[in-house]
């Protein structure tokens, strides 16, 4: 009964909006049936939901693919000693960890290389991402660092084609830690000639042995 009474609404609907439609077009014809119309209006609708899904679909893989290659743009991740990575501009090369036990501190020896950019003036962050974490979590700042004989955190020109050592101490870091599970810390650099081209990298390493002296 009740599919019954939508089914004449829907057709006095139908032929009230084709009544008007001449009306207002001074045209005549013969309508299509009720059924023709209703399907005609289903069809519509369902290309409207696809296109609208396949639009969704589309944004959120666009938005995940940026997701997923943001993390390796701005980082360069080490694992363990000794291992070779490449910033925008130059190469770092970790040579130990070294912890001094009467001083409670860790100082990680590196060498930085400028194999193939034009000069390039470095420095050493000292900010909030030059950190270390021991296994049980503690955290501990970095106290000093240097580039060649003299202070890393101001700028160093680095030529093309050599190379320079470098080190970085943090402090609090008690002799019974025999790693360190989260070491970190950014290299700047740019063109040594009026300093166009700045980069920043966030250099990190886990699971960094420490010998102790």
């Amino acid at each position: 009964m009740k599919k019954l009474v939508l089914i004449s609404l829907l057709s006095g609907i139908f032929l009230l909006a084709h009544v008007q439609t001449q009306a207002q077009t001074g045209t005549t014809s013969t309508p299509t049936s009720p059924k023709s119309w209703w399907n005609n209006i289903k069809s519509a609708y369902k290309a409207k939901k696809d296109s609208l899904l396949a639009l969704k679909k589309d944004t959120t893989h666009k938005h995940g693919l940026i997701s997923q290659l943001a993390p390796s743009q701005n980082n360069t991740v080490l694992t363990g000693n000794g291992n070779n990575n490449s910033t925008d501009a130059v190469a770092i090369q970790l040579d130990a960890c070294t912890g001094n036990a009467a001083a409670q501190t860790v100082t990680i020896f590196f060498t930085i290389a400028n194999p193939a950019s034009v000069n390039q003036a470095i420095a050493i962050g000292l900010g909030q991402y030059a950190k270390a974490i021991d296994p049980d979590g503690n955290l501990s700042r970095a106290r000093e660092c240097h580039l060649a004989d003299g202070n890393g955190a101001g700028w160093t020109e680095l030529p093309t084609g050599l190379k320079m050592k470098g080190s970085i101490t943090f402090t609090n870091i008690l002799p019974k830690q025999a790693q360190l599970a989260l070491m970190e810390f950014n290299i700047f650099s740019h063109n040594a000639d009026g300093g166009r081209d700045p980069k920043v990298k966030n250099i990190s390493a886990k699971n960094l042995a420490i010998t102790w002296q």
